[in-house]
C-alpha cells in the first residue's frame, strides 16, 4: 500500500503543491513505519533546510525510523549540527541533563510516540563526538559548569570525554572563579565572522582529525593567511593534527616537528600549535588573560588535585592530568606534542614550597605527580640539602630512588633538569646523611663522600667513627687510610710550639739541643750537673746489681785487685766519657755471646740465675703471668738471687754513686721531698748503712781520704750539696 501511494501521489500532486508542512505532519504521525518514513524523508530533501525548524530535525533524530538518515545528513553537513542547538546536544550526550531537560519533558507530554522515549547511549556517543569538534561548537557553547559536572562522573564515557575536551580547549585561566576570569561568550559557529590571519604562514603535519589537508590550506587562504611548503626560520605556525600518526606517543616525532624544534632552539619565532588551537584561531576564539587570572586558575586546579579526599577521585584525577598535559616538558614526553602557546602552567606557580608536601603525601597518585614534576623542575628549584636528607629517609622506595638519582647523577642533557649541583653539597648536610637513622640515607651519604673527595674531612670522619653502624665505621677507616697511607700527618699540619722552659738554663744550651754531630764537646762541665744523665743513672744501677752479685759469689772482696776496665764502676765511667765525646775504652775481657755459652746461652756478662732482679709486683687477676720489673733507679727493694737471699733497702731515686775498695756509697732524692740518707754498701758482707739526709742529695764527691773518715766527709759533702740545691731552686 505504501509503495502504491508513494508512486501515485507525486504524479497527482506535485511536491511543490504538497509543501514541506505535509511531510512534516507525516513524519510526526505516531503510526509511522519504515516505508512511510522513507517516502517522507525523500520528500523532505526536496525542500530547503530553512523550511524546517530545529524541533523537526530533533524529532527526526529521536525517532527510530528516521534516526539513521538524519545521522547521515549531519555527518555530511547537509544539516548543520548547530541547527539543532547546543542544549539539545548536551541533553543527548549526558543522561542527567537528558532527565532534567525541560524540552524533553514537553516532548514526552505532547507526542504519543515520545511518551516512552528514554536516554539512548548510541545517540549519546554521537552527540559527544559532535560536541568535541571545536569547528561546530565552541567551549563556551558547551559550558564550563556542564563539562565540570561530567568530569566528576565516574562513568568513563562521560569522564574521559570531558577531561580530553577541557585539556584541549580550556586554558588555565578558565578555571579561575567566574567573577574574575569567566571568558566572554564566543560567537556561535553559525555566525558569520570574518577572521584575518594577516598574512601569517602556516604548515600542517600529521593527520588532521576534523578535515583534510586541502580543506585546511583552503581555510588558511580564505582567512588571509599563506601556506608554506617546508619548515624554515620564517614560518609562523606549524599545525600538528589532533589525530596524529601511530608514531606519536611512541617516542618518535614527525620530521617537520623535529626541524621546527631545532629552529626554535636557535631562536626562531615558530609557534607549534595543535589542530584544536588552529580551529579556535579560525573561529576567532583566541583569548588573552592577565597574569593574576592565570595564577587564580592554576591555584584552583592545584586545589582540585591536592584537597583532602581520595586522590583517585574523578575530579582529582582530572586536575592531575591537566597539570601534566599543560606542563611543557611532561606533555612533550607523554604525547610528543608541545603545549599550545599561552596554555602552559607558569614556572613561577610550580615552586618547591608548593610541591614539597606532595613527596610525602600518603596518597600514591599525588606522590607520583610530585615525582613527575621533580624530574623536570628539581634543578630549577634548588631545594635545601637538609630537606633532601629528610626525603631520603622516607619509607617510599620510589622517592628514595629519585633523591639518590638526583644527587648521584652525572652531568648530561638527560639529567640536567633534575641533577643537584655537587657544588651545593655542604659538609654539614652530607654528614647528616651519614648520621641518619635510615640505612639508605647513610649509604647515600657514604657514596657522596666517596665520589667527592673534598667532603672527606678528617674531623667529621673521626666523629663518624663513633657510629653504631658497622658499615659506617668501616667506611671511615677505609677513607682515613686512603687519605693518610702515603703520608704520616695531615697535609699542612704543624706541631704546636712548645712553651718556654722554666728555670735557669746552662750557658751555651739556650736554644740548642746539643753539640753538633762530629764536633768534640768540652772535656768537663763548668759546674756539677743538677741531675745525672739518664745513661749514667742506668749504668750506676747496673753497677749496684753487679756488685751485689759478685759479693754473693765471693768475688770482688775488699783488697782484691779489680779489672779496671771490666769493673761495673769503670764501665759506667767509660760510658759517661763516651757521652761527653771521649772514646769509650775497650773491655779486654772476652765477651759471652748469646747462644754460645755452654751453660747459660743468650746471657751477656752474667749467668741467668745469678743476675740481680727486682721483686715482682703484686699479681693482677686480669693480667695473668709475671709482672714486668721496674728499673733499679726508681728505688725500692733490690734482691740478690744468691743462696744467702739477703736484700738491700734504700729510699728515693738514685742520684749519685761512688765506689772505693770494698764499699759503695750512693745518695738518693725522693720525688715527694721525703727525707732519704747517704747509703753505704759493704760489698763483703752485703750490709747497708744509712746516714740521714733530711732533704736528700743530688751529687756525691769523694774527698780521697782514708776509709775511716770517708763516710763522715761524704755525709757532710752530700748535705752541703743538698743545701745548695735547695737554695738554687728557690725563686
Amino acid at each position: 500500500m505504501i509503495d502504491f501511494v508513494s508512486d501515485l501521489l507525486p504524479k497527482i500532486h506535485p511536491y511543490k503543491a504538497l509543501g514541506a508542512a505535509y511531510f512534516r505532519r507525516l513524519l510526526d504521525a505516531p503510526e509511522l513505519g519504515r516505508k512511510a518514513a522513507r517516502f517522507a524523508l525523500d520528500g523532505v530533501t526536496r525542500y530547503p533546510v530553512a523550511d524546517y525548524d530545529a524541533d523537526f530535525w530533533r524529532h527526526l533524530l529521536l525517532r527510530d525510523a528516521t534516526r539513521g538518515a538524519m545521522t547521515q545528513w549531519i555527518r555530511e553537513e547537509r544539516v548543520k549540527a548547530d541547527a539543532l542547538g547546543p542544549p539539545f546536544w548536551r541533553a543527548l550526550a549526558f543522561r542527567p541533563t537528558w532527565e532534567a531537560d525541560p524540552w524533553v519533558r514537553a516532548l514526552k507530554a505532547e507526542h504519543r510516540w515520545a511518551r516512552d522515549l528514554s536516554y539512548d547511549e548510541g545517540l549519546g556517543g554521537f552527540a559527544r563526538e559532535l560536541l568535541g569538534d571545536v569547528r561546530k561548537f565552541t567551549p563556551d557553547q558547551l559550558g564550563f559548569a556542564w563539562l565540570m559536572e561530567m568530569v566528576q562522573r565516574a562513568e568513563p564515557s562521560y569522564h574521559d570525554f570531558a577531561v580530553e575536551y577541557m585539556i584541549k580547549a580550556f586554558l588555565p585561566a578558565d578555571f579561575a572563579p567566574a567573577d574574575e576570569a569567566q571568558p566572554a561568550a564566543a560567537p556561535a559557529a553559525s555566525a558569520a565572522k570574518t577572521v584575518d590571519l594577516g598574512g601569517k604562514t602556516f604548515l600542517f603535519t600529521g593527520k588532521l582529525a576534523t578535515m583534510t589537508r586541502d580543506q585546511a590550506t583552503a581555510k588558511v587562504t580564505v582567512a588571509g593567511g599563506a601556506n608554506a611548503g617546508s619548515v624554515t626560520a620564517k614560518l609562523d605556525y606549524l599545525v600538528i593534527g589532533d589525530e596524529g600518526s601511530p608514531l606519536y606517543g611512541a617516542g618518535r616525532k614527525g620530521s617537520k616537528q623535529v626541524a621546527a624544534e631545532k629552529l626554535v632552539a636557535k631562536g626562531a619565532a615558530i609557534r607549534i600549535i595543535s589542530e584544536t588551537a588552529f580551529l579556535q584561531m579560525l573561529a576567532g576564539g583566541e583569548r588573552e588573560f592577565s597574569a593574576d587570572k592565570v595564577d587564580d586558575g592554576c591555584a584552583r586546579l592545584w586545589a582540585m588535585a591536592t584537597d583532602p579526599g581520595p586522590a583517585d577521585a574523578p575530579l582529582a584525577s582530572f586536575a592531575q592530568k591537566y597539570i601534566r598535559r599543560h606542563h611543557p616538558d611532561i606533555c612533550l614526553a607523554l604525547t610528543d606534542r608541545p603545549v599550545d602557546p599561552g596554555a602552559e602552567i607558569p614556572e613561577k606557580f610550580l615552586t618547591w614550597a608548593r610541591v614539597r608536601p606532595l613527596f610525602t603525601d600518603p596518597r600514591q597518585p599525588l606522590r607520583q605527580l610530585a615525582l613527575d614534576l621533580g624530574k623536570w623542575e628539581l634543578a630549577r628549584w634548588s631545594p635545601p640539602i637538609f630537606e633532601l636528607v629528610a626525603l631520603a629517609e622516607d619509607p617510599n622506595p620510589e622517592l628514595r630512588s629519585f633523591i639518590s638519582a638526583a644527587l648521584l647523577a652525572d652531568e648530561s642533557p638527560a639529567t640536567k633538569r633534575m641533577r643537584v649541583d655537587p657544588s651545593r653539597l655542604s659538609a654539614d648536610a652530607v654528614y647528616a646523611f651519614c648520621e641518619s637513622l635510615h640505612p639508605f640515607a647513610r649509604g647515600l651519604g657514604m657514596e657522596l663522600i666517596r665520589r667527592h673527595p673534598r667532603l672527606a674531612i678528617p674531623e667529621e670522619l673521626f666523629r663518624l667513627s663513633e657510629s653504631p653502624d658497622r658499615q659506617v665505621t668501616g667506611f671511615v677507616v677505609r677513607t682515613l687510610w686512603g687519605l693518610y697511607r702515603d703520608r704520616s700527618v695531615t697535609a699542612g699540619w704543624k706541631p704546636p710550639a712548645h712553651p718556654p722552659r722554666r728555670g735557669p738554663q746552662r750557658e751555651g744550651q739556650r736554644g740548642q739541643r746539643g753539640p753538633p754531630r762530629g764536633r768534640r764537646a768540652a772535656s768537663s762541665p763548668r759546674e756539677a750537673p743538677r741531675q745525672p744523665p739518664r745513661v749514667a743513672r742506668l749504668y750506676a744501677a747496673h753497677a749496684l746489681h753487679g756488685a751485689a752479685d759478685q759479693a754473693a759469689q765471693g768475688r770482688g772482696r775488699a783488697g782484691r785487685p779489680q779489672d779496671p776496665a771490666g769493673s761495673p764502676v769503670a764501665r759506667a765511667q767509660g760510658q759517661a766519657r763516651a757521652d761527653r765525646g771521649h772514646p769509650r775504652p775497650r773491655d779486654p775481657r772476652p765477651r759471652l755471646r748469646g747462644g754460645r755459652h755452654p751453660a747459660y746461652p743468650r746471657v751477656y756478662g752474667h749467668p741467668r740465675g745469678q743476675r740481680a732482679r727486682r721483686l715482682p709486683r703484686r699479681p693482677r687477676p686480669d693480667r695473668p703471668g709475671p709482672s714486668r720489673p721496674r728499673s733499679a733507679g726508681q728505688g725500692g727493694r733490690v734482691m740478690s738471687s744468691s743462696p744467702s737471699e739477703k736484700s738491700l733497702r734504700y729510699r728515693g731515686d738514685l742520684k749519685a754513686l761512688v765506689g772505693r775498695g770494698g764499699s759503695l756509697s750512693f745518695v738518693t732524692s725522693h720525688p715527694e721531698g721525703h727525707p732519704t740518707a747517704l747509703y753505704t754498701v759493704d760489698l763483703a758482707k752485703l750490709e747497708l748503712h744509712e746516714e740521714p739526709l733530711p732533704c736528700g742529695a743530688s751529687a756525691l764527691v769523694d774527698a780521697g781520704e782514708d776509709s775511716s773518715s770517708r763516710a763522715t766527709t761524704a755525709t757532710s759533702t752530700a748535705a752541703a750539696v743538698a743545701a745548695a740545691s735547695r737554695r738554687s731552686a728557690r725563686p
